[in-house]
């Protein structure tokens, strides 16, 4: 009896009857025959991994003969896959680690059409931590989560860490993802090749590349030097903030991240406080201080200062917050309760200026900055 439920659970078993049914037409049935031998009941093993032949099968009889997989799968109840596991097996994105060709030659095709919109772009980079975790690939038929610089070698490390790349127009709304990469510790010289790289597949699509946006990170500070730049040197002299572009030397020019930049302004005058100047001292304690005033009274000085603002540890990610605390509305208030009498706010003319150079050097260049960007695009 097992024998015989085996021999008609066969694909040649089906064959015949689907043919009668006129679900299937001759030239699919003949298709088909090459599957002959499968057994279709080893499919309801929990847990057992369809294999190549099984796949295949499965995929030419649902492109070929929906009706007919709809038959077999919801009026004779064969474990035949589900529909959406069919659209999984079929997707044709490659996102394996490393600079995506796919997307590198839609943007091609984009700037070809358009080399307004699509021939000048901003690029950004950007370092994420990932659980580490490594789990089996159905669609791959392999095991993710370790270390893939996109060069096909084999590595034992699980990553922590994912680098995006992405693309973003200077005009029109559009950004894309170019490639990214899943990293454990990337130094600065390898992380320096990767946006060498990725800027010669760009310029040899017809894509130029004007700006690099990046977070404050050490390492990118670091990468930005090697480049050409210098922006660790002498406080009392310029800052070199471009390089030449490896293939046809124009300068590119790199701007830090002004909601990351602004954050660590705000961490280092709490962490750092008091700090020396020719002016005096630059104190978080005048923050507190008029935290507390606020508290007091009931009433708030036309700025946005609160408990949050003060202790910002639980909400350090909050750009808002960083940008509250140090903003115009913060600087003007200080001065004005000095000016009051308030004893607290006695020397707090140094911290109300390092403010407003804040204010000078990170907000309000990022937006002159992208305004330029915008009208030199037109020129070009």
């Amino acid at each position: 009896m097992a024998r015989e439920k085996r021999a008609k659970t066969t694909v040649k078993s089906l064959l015949g009857d689907l043919r009668e049914k006129n679900l299937i037409n001759e030239e699919l049935k003949e298709k088909l025959e090459f599957y002959s031998d499968l057994q279709i009941d080893l499919m309801a093993k929990q847990g057992h991994e369809y294999t190549k032949d099984y796949r295949e099968f499965a995929l030419t009889l649902h492109l070929h003969g929906p009706k007919a997989y709809k038959y077999l799968r919801e009026t004779r109840h064969f474990p035949l896959p589900h529909p959406h596991t069919i659209q999984r097996w079929l997707r044709s994105v490659d996102a394996k680690p490393g600079l995506n060709k796919m997307m590198l030659d839609m943007l091609e095709r984009r700037c070809q059409g358009d080399q307004a919109k699509y021939g000048c772009v901003s690029l950004m980079l950007d370092a994420m931590s990932i659980r580490k975790h490594v789990q089996y690939n159905p669609h791959t038929q392999s095991m993710s989560g370790f270390v893939d610089m996109g060069d096909g070698n084999s590595e034992t490390e699980v990553a922590t860490e994912a680098l995006v790349f992405m693309v973003v127009g200077l005009q029109g709304h559009w950004k894309t993802p170019i490639a990214y990469f899943l990293t454990k510790s990337l130094s600065p010289e390898t992380q320096r090749v990767l946006l060498s790289h990725a800027l010669e597949e760009l310029h040899a699509r017809g894509i130029r590349v004007v700006c690099v946006t990046m977070d404050g990170h050490a390492s990118n500070v670091s990468m930005c030097n090697q480049l050409g730049c210098e922006l660790k040197g002498d406080p009392r002299e310029p800052l070199q903030t471009s390089f030449s572009h490896p293939v046809t030397g124009e300068k590119v020019f790199v701007m830090m991240d002004a909601c990351h930049m602004l954050k660590l302004a705000r961490n280092m005058l709490q962490a750092y406080s008091p700090i020396a100047t020719t002016t005096g001292q630059i104190n978080w304690r005048y923050i507190n201080h008029l935290n507390d005033v606020q508290k007091k009274d009931g009433l708030h000085a036309a700025n946005k200062i609160t408990d949050k603002h003060v202790y910002f540890e639980n909400h350090k990610m909050r750009v808002s917050l960083a940008a509250q605390t140090l903003s115009c509305s913060v600087s003007v208030t200080l001065r004005t309760m000095r000016d009051l009498g308030y004893s607290q706010f006695k020397d707090c003319e140094a911290t109300a200026q390092f403010i407003e150079v804040i204010q000078l050097v990170i907000i309000e260049p990022s937006t002159w900055f992208l305004y330029l960007f915008f009208y030199n695009s037109l020129a070009w």
